[in-house]
């Protein structure tokens, strides 16, 4: 197909997730995107897809998406969360071409990852790019702090400044729980299996590095030119800082600045939107969606009053439109 027509069906297909969909616009985005390079590798290596060399849409069936899935996985090292987004993404597509006449089926329908037990839902939009944000090894302490930043922002509730300003961290006493410690005490949080570990693997590579290193001060230079060290016990250091490796190995303390431009631009790296508050709200947004009430979303927040919850859920004109075709009375059969 020509590359015009081609890239005019999808911009159509973008203003559908949004105006008829509902959908955000950082889904919109990554799914246009996706689409857009999977129609790019079909219109460059044709034969590859099982596609002639002037396919047309409804030429691509169900072993061109698998081919072109399976390449990028073998190639790219592209991970299960990546090749998830690409296939939610094109099924969604070959929906949109369905439902506009475009196709008379979807190729794509009842298409699944391979080793993923039988009713578990893949992921879908911003899902799928949370569960790749998450794909990042911990390959060392900057890495770690990342991961565990993102853990308790998404993972836990917890408000960005309340994370940013942690004075301490610890496991907790119950399966599943991790002690916080800031300004006004001491609490409790929930994260998953993965979440604890992730809190283990920071606090012991945050106790290696305090010690073989100094905490660098924020006072005047030193008289070699160096920045001044302050003499404060190891038991004082912040929790969050970075190694610095050079003569003698150094502390920076990382400002709640410097941790949120972190935690916005891996979110931005997956194609979601706004920074760790955004994070936050879509947490909140997928604990409520996947079936939690309201009073264990107040709780998992630290909401006080229940109007404070307003802002977390969103609801889309398809939501809307099922509440009524399953619960409005005027919508039954008479």
């Amino acid at each position: 197909m020509d590359i015009e027509e081609l890239n005019g069906i999808v911009d159509e297909f973008a203003t559908y997730l949004r105006n008829e969909i509902g959908r955000a616009p950082a889904t919109q985005r990554g799914y246009s995107k996706a689409v857009r390079q999977f129609l790019a590798s079909a219109r460059a290596r044709p034969a590859s897809h099982f596609l002639e060399p002037h396919w047309k849409l409804a030429h691509i069936d169900k072993r061109s998406v698998e081919a072109y899935l399976e390449h990028y996985k073998r190639e790219r090292g592209w991970k299960r969360a990546t090749v998830a987004h690409h296939l939610t993404a094109l099924r969604g597509f070959f929906g949109f071409l369905l439902h506009k006449g475009y196709v008379e089926r979807n190729p794509l329908k009842g298409l699944r990852l391979a080793g993923r037990a039988r009713g578990t839902a893949l992921p879908e939009g911003e899902e799928a790019a949370v569960h790749l944000m998450f794909e990042r090894s911990a390959g060392n302490l900057a890495d770690a702090r990342l991961l565990l930043l993102l853990e308790l922002i998404y993972g836990a509730g917890l408000r960005p400044a309340q994370v940013y300003g942690l004075l301490g961290l610890s496991l907790g006493p119950e399966p599943n729980t991790v002690r916080i410690h800031h300004g006004g005490g001491r609490s409790e949080v929930f994260l998953s299996a993965a979440g604890v570990a992730r809190v283990d693997d920071y606090l012991a590579r945050r106790a290696a590095a305090l010690e073989r290193s100094e905490i660098r001060g924020s006072g005047d230079e030193s008289p070699t030119g160096g920045d001044a060290v302050d003499a404060q016990p190891r038991g004082d250091a912040p929790l969050w800082f970075d190694l610095r490796v050079g003569t003698g190995s150094r502390l920076r303390p990382k400002s709640p600045a410097a941790l949120g431009r972190q935690v916005r631009q891996a979110m931005e790296a997956v194609g979601l939107d706004g920074g760790a508050a955004a994070l936050r709200r879509l947490a909140a947004r997928h604990f409520r969606v996947r079936g939690a009430d309201v009073r264990s979303l107040q709780t998992f927040l630290g909401a006080k009053r229940l109007g404070e919850l307003d802002r977390y859920r969103t609801v889309s004109y398809r939501e809307v439109a099922e509440a009524f075709h399953r619960a409005h009375p005027r919508d039954k059969e008479p």
